[in-house]
């Protein structure tokens, strides 16, 4: 034999090397494979159950506005000598095992009515939120045009061509508001002014004016000029029921008694379930006078539709 030649059995156990080399890395690379597939699985399940689990709350947290919206709805029917809940835009606090609820109820005719608030009205919310008096001017002239039935521009105002020339596929709109949200189509209204807006106004009223009895604490300091002196003593008064607080309104502020109630009362509930999770429905109710009758005239679920600061 050459002394050059590899002897058989060595070459035999090179080779056995070589194979259970191999092995080992696939056997490695298998397990670490297993490991991934085993982690991404436990990560998926965990992910899956975490969902679940937040939307049951998120259910339960629905669930209990709604039963927050009938209790609501079923307080408002009582005969006003039975009412124990409060009407003006203050939170009613119900409290149980499935978790917490603050429901605030006021009538229609504490808002301002952006179907039939005349100029000054208008004008003195605008005002009221330190808009600057060309701003003010022009957007008060654009809301009346928008639900005017002509197409006659108003001094500051817009129709159907200064809408086109701002890039708006749409024109005036020539007749009433159906939501709050439209003045969102009007031009010079952005998103951070409706939010301030928003909170002021509402299309179930009917009426000219605010009845000051339904007003909460942030529409008296809007009609009182912010004289928190007062405010607080109409508040205080209101709550009282005191005999004369409706000719105090009066003689303080011609007009104001002029606006009464309103068919339709809004509904504001936020809940909170025991596991942490939240729901917030806005809804317009409006009842059949002395029928025990009702019909919903509005459902909004965003949060903060209608900020929640009440006198």
């Amino acid at each position: 034999m050459s002394r050059l030649a590899m002897p058989r059995y060595g070459y035999r156990s090179v080779r056995h090397r070589t194979q259970a080399g191999i092995a080992l890395l696939t056997v490695l690379w298998l397990l670490g494979l297993i490991t991934l597939l085993a982690g991404s699985f436990s990560y998926m399940v965990r992910t899956e159950t975490l969902l679940t689990k937040n939307l049951l709350q998120a259910t339960r947290a629905r669930q209990l506005a709604q039963a927050g919206l009938s209790r609501a709805i079923f307080e408002v029917l009582q005969p006003p000598s039975e009412r124990t809940w409060r009407f003006d835009g203050a939170a009613n606090r119900e409290d149980s095992e499935a978790g917490e609820l603050r429901i605030r109820v006021q009538n229609a005719s504490g808002f301002i009515d952006l179907n039939n608030a005349q100029r000054s009205l208008l004008s003195l919310l605008f005002q009221h939120l330190e808009l600057p008096l060309a701003q003010r001017d022009a957007l008060v002239d654009t809301l009346l045009d928008w639900r005017d039935s002509n197409d006659l521009v108003r001094l500051n105002g817009a129709e159907d061509r200064a809408y086109r020339l701002a890039g708006r596929a749409y024109g005036a709109k020539d007749a009433n508001f159906e939501r709050e949200d439209e003045l969102l189509q009007l031009l010079g209204m952005s998103a951070n002014l409706y939010a301030r807006v928003r909170p002021y106004v509402t299309v179930h009223s009917g009426q000219d004016g605010v009845n000051p009895a339904a007003a909460d604490g942030q529409m008296l300091r809007l009609l009182t000029g912010g004289n928190e002196k007062l405010v607080s003593d109409l508040i205080l008064s209101r709550d009282q029921n005191h005999a004369s607080y409706e000719q105090v309104m009066a003689d303080r502020h011609p007009g104001w008694a002029l606006a009464s109630a309103s068919p339709v009362y809004l509904i504001r509930v936020e809940a909170r379930s025991q596991g942490g999770a939240s729901a917030y429905l806005e809804v317009g109710v409006a009842y059949e006078q002395g029928a025990g009758d009702y019909r919903i005239v509005s459902w909004n679920e965003a949060r903060g539709a209608i900020t929640m600061e009440q006198g």
